[in-house]
């Protein structure tokens, strides 16, 4: 994946993932965009990249991530919603 930095990024352990599946990317992709398009995002920088690497997996002819490429997709998004969560937390309170 191409500028997305993986080892800073932490796994989910209580939670399965979501199938595999074109639907599931191109639905991580338009929640990074509605997070992007948002203005109270406080990562937006996060989520551009994000949305960028997820895009690249919907382009025709790409496979679909391996399982060890759609765990850590799937820990990014995670880990980035939780994070949100935390800096809008530090902002409001």
């Amino acid at each position: 994946m191409v500028g997305l930095d993986w080892s800073i990024m932490r796994t989910d352990q209580g939670r399965p993932l979501p199938p595999c599946e074109l639907r599931a990317i191109q639905a991580a992709a338009d929640e990074a965009g509605r997070w992007i398009a948002s203005p109270g995002t406080r990562l937006r920088a996060r989520w551009i990249e994000l949305h960028s690497v997820l895009i690249e997996w919907t382009g025709w002819g790409v496979p679909l991530p391996t399982p060890a490429e759609w765990s850590a997709i799937v820990a990014a998004v995670r880990a980035a919603r939780a994070d949100e969560a935390l800096a809008r937390a530090a902002v409001a309170g």
